[in-house]
C-alpha cells in the first residue's frame, strides 16, 4: 500500500511540476551595467595573476623524472 502510494507521487510530481514551471511568469533580467568585473579591484585582479603565474612556474619547473621505485 505505501509503495502505490509512493509511486503515485512520484508521478504526480513528475506530470504537475513542468506544467508549474511553464506556468510561471517570467521575468526579464536587468542588463544595465553588468559589462564590467563585478567588486573585481585591481589588487584582487593581481594576486589572481600572481597566483596563476605561480601555478604555472611550479608546473614548468618540475622536471623530476626520476623513477620512484628502487
Amino acid at each position: 500500500m505505501v509503495r502505490k502510494l509512493f509511486f503515485a507521487a512520484s508521478v504526480f510530481s513528475l506530470v504537475v511540476a513542468p506544467v508549474a514551471a511553464q506556468a510561471a511568469e517570467r521575468q526579464p533580467s536587468p542588463v544595465a551595467g553588468k559589462e564590467d568585473i563585478a567588486g573585481m579591484s585591481m589588487i584582487g585582479l593581481l594576486i589572481a595573476l600572481a597566483v596563476v603565474a605561480g601555478v604555472a612556474l611550479i608546473i614548468a619547473s618540475d622536471d623530476n623524472n626520476n623513477p620512484v621505485s628502487p
